[in-house]
């Protein structure tokens, strides 16, 4: 489940969801920077696929998470009963953006494996963003919240940045 909110109405809400939620921190920081990089084909297939949520689908991505100096690429499927499987790789921080072989032939496997079939599109750098992510943690039960701002989209020779008191909130849990 995702939200958009408007940073007044967070603060609002910050009490009550003190009471139910810590918040990550990591050496003192409680927000991170994320940079994704979207691969899909001229089509757009990738992003089609998942907005008429056809039950076989893949969506590739390469997420950088600059405060930790981590980078992966994300291959995002729906398995027979609807559940989505993430499987990750890791990359080196100068491969971001790109798929080079090992990476290409990690979508392939990830997607045979449970589609049993070879993953037959062409896939280039589409879509990339960069946020700011905080992440809520529920005290009893294991559920999540992710919080996103100062989304900036690039595509193209495109940009657009959205509102930095604008958030993107989704709920995420084990059972959905």
């Amino acid at each position: 489940n995702k939200y958009v909110v408007e940073q007044d109405t967070l603060m609002l809400a910050a009490p009550e969801l003190a009471q139910y939620f810590d918040m990550l921190e990591i050496e003192g920081r409680r927000s991170f920077t994320y940079d994704t990089c979207y691969f899909d084909d001229p089509s757009c297939s990738s992003y089609l696929h998942h907005h008429q949520s056809r039950k076989k689908r893949v969506k590739v991505r390469m997420r950088k998470y600059l405060e930790a100096g981590l980078c992966f690429v994300e291959v995002k499927l729906k398995d027979k009963r609807g559940m989505t499987v993430k499987k990750r790789l890791r990359c080196g921080l100068d491969e971001y953006g790109t798929l080079d072989q090992r990476a290409e032939r990690f979508v392939q496997d990830v997607y045979s494996s449970l589609y049993g079939r070879t993953f037959k599109h062409t896939i280039s750098r589409n879509l990339e963003m960069r946020y700011q992510r905080m992440t809520l943690v529920a005290k009893v039960g294991g559920e999540r919240m992710t919080l996103d701002n100062g989304m900036h989209f690039v595509l193209d020779d495109k940009e657009q940045l959205v509102d930095r008191s604008l958030f993107i909130i989704e709920a995420k849990s084990a059972k959905g």
